[in-house]
């Protein structure tokens, strides 16, 4: 064997010793069993949040790498895959960052699973690296105030940090050029409720966006969770932020620093009243008597009252514009807390919040009547009410034949007990027949007419009847209640209240009956109360008991009246 050839072998026999004395640098003993460890802790156990048995396998997984046993690539991602289970699961902040320092120590090009990822996993990995939780780009156009970028699926989104209580919570989202979702929504949980609910995002410039609304955020101070989907025509996910399992989280505080959260071109909404900061019944409060629901911009809604201020319900969503009118003094229910409906007010029933409300009855404004209406005068007894050779009787008094002819005759003298006299007290007059018309100008207030003819009025007497009046209908918000309506009504107009006697007379010792006629008006002033019983939602009985004074030719009289009211 010559020189060159012994070199050239003992070259190659080198190695040979140290390639199979090496580890290989593609694989090591324990990586397939690992990894399929971790897969385990996360597809089955994290993702149905069993955070605990996820943290267990990847320990495990991880003591299986001890040493040499897994390349460091391999050992790099069960410390990353701990630290997600440990931050968004478990939330052990603190622990998560440990083991992404870990990750980090074995590999330092390992990075986050975009799938997996969320603001506070995106944060604790940054300040693991020693970046200070430096989080990703925000996207264009978000809601002022927001925080860190979330972007999974070609969806960018940039997830607000706080929020303050008691005010809807703007959310917004862009997605990738190519996605057309069918749907976009916002699946969040209030802080200390047990379920999920949703909200469709509408489109809002370039992106989407809605409110949560301001009951679910709450009076709580805690932390609000959510994630947003968007979805195709068959329902199927194309575009996500956040995950059920691991949800973007935001602060609700009783006051927040800087600019007031909005959507891209909105202005931001308006903080709800609280109840509490007005109790039901409390003196000089004034929160139930303008009141508005919580929904915020692209919540959907039946009536404009579920909107908040400055929206109202236009196509199924709360939207930017004015209510109808009625919808603004449409609710003024108690709100006092309740179990069942019997611990409410009069037609107001125990909703699903536990609180007394109003049911959804359409507001009519303009009532239309029918009545009929009897007149009882009050009379004062007078004497001599034919006249006498001295005495001339009052114009109220006109005396007729039985032929209906004037009586022009003198009559002697008389009194009670002796003709040419009329005993006083309540006395039947005239009856009426009357039509209305009431335009609700308020919650309770109405201004209306009526009009209408008498029978029973005596000759050259008018049997026309026109007033107008102004009614007060007492209670909460009467018309929106399918109970019992009082009211107080202030009234005038023209009318003529007749009454007719049977007087006995002595003319020239001639006795004879005569006809006499009281007149009283032609002009009248009152008042009244009275009701409508309802017997639907746009329609009821009245009945009516009106006080009156007539004049000039003066005169009392109290006219009981029933009817039927019809609202449009």
């Amino acid at each position: 064997m010559d020189r060159r050839f012994r070199k050239w072998f003992a070259l190659a026999s080198a190695f040979l010793v140290f390639s199979l004395a090496s580890p290989s640098s593609d694989a090591a003993p324990k990586d397939a069993a690992a990894l399929k460890l971790a897969d385990d802790a996360i597809n089955t156990d994290y993702l149905a949040t069993n955070f605990a048995e996820a943290e267990k396998k990847l320990r495990r997984a991880i003591a299986m790498c001890a040493g040499n046993a897994c390349t460091a690539q391999v050992r790099a991602k069960l410390h990353r895959d701990l630290g997600v289970v440990l931050v968004a699961g478990l939330n052990r902040t603190e622990d998560g960052k440990k083991a992404f320092a870990e990750a980090l120590r074995a590999d330092p090009s390992i990075t986050l699973e975009k799938d997996l990822t969320t603001p506070e996993i995106e944060q604790a990995f940054q300040a693991a690296r020693g970046g200070g939780g430096a989080a990703a780009p925000a996207a264009p156009s978000g809601p002022a105030g927001a925080g860190t970028a979330g972007v999974s699926g070609d969806m960018k989104h940039t997830p607000p940090t706080e929020q303050v209580t008691l005010t809807p919570l703007p959310i917004y989202v862009e997605l990738g050029d190519g996605v057309t979702p069918a749907k976009v929504v916002v699946r969040y949980k209030p802080f200390g409720v047990a379920d999920w609910k949703t909200l469709e995002l509408r489109k809002v410039g370039n992106g989407y966006g809605g409110e949560i609304p301001c009951q679910d955020v709450g009076s709580t101070t805690g932390d609000l969770s959510y994630y947003v989907q968007a979805t195709d025509a068959a329902g199927d996910v194309v575009a996500t932020s956040g995950m059920r399992n691991a949800p973007i989280k935001v602060a609700i505080k009783s006051q927040i620093a800087g600019e007031a959260l909005h959507l891209p071109g909105r202005p931001a909404p308006a903080r709800c009243s609280d109840k509490a900061d007005c109790p039901p019944g409390f003196p000089g409060c004034t929160t139930g008597k303008k009141k508005t629901g919580g929904k915020g911009w692209g919540a959907s809604c039946e009536k404009d009252r579920e909107c908040g201020e400055g929206l109202a319900c236009k196509n199924g969503a709360c939207d930017l514009g004015e209510k109808a009118p009625g919808e603004e003094e449409a609710t003024a229910s108690s709100g006092k807390p309740c179990e069942t409906s019997a611990e409410c007010e009069s037609g107001e029933t125990c909703s699903a919040e536990k609180t007394c409300e109003l049911p959804s009855v359409p507001l009519k404004r303009l009532w239309i009547s029918a009545s009929i209406q009897q007149d009882l005068s009050l009379i004062a007894s007078q004497n001599d009410v034919c006249g006498n050779i001295d005495f001339t009787p009052p114009a109220q008094f006109t005396c007729y034949n039985n032929d209906g002819t004037p009586y022009i005759g003198i009559p002697e003298p008389g009194g009670m007990g002796y003709g040419n006299a009329i005993k006083g007290g309540g006395h039947l007059s005239t009856t009426r027949f009357l039509l209305g018309i009431d335009y609700l100008l308020g919650r309770n207030l109405t201004l209306g007419a009526r009009a209408g003819i008498a029978i029973g009025v005596g000759p050259d007497s008018s049997s026309i009847h026109g007033e107008l009046r102004l009614a007060y209908w007492l209670g909460r918000d009467p018309f929106r209640r399918k109970a019992l309506r009082p009211y107080l009504a202030l009234l005038g107009g023209f009318a003529a209240i007749d009454d007719k006697f049977d007087v006995p007379v002595d003319d020239r010792g001639r006795p004879f009956h005569l006809t006499v006629w009281h007149k009283s008006g032609a002009y009248f002033a009152g008042a009244a109360g009275g009701a409508m019983i309802p017997l639907g939602n746009n329609h009821g009985v009245l009945a009516e008991l009106r006080v009156q004074a007539l004049f000039p030719n003066v005169g009392v009289a109290v006219s009981p009246s029933v009817g039927y009211s019809l609202g449009f």
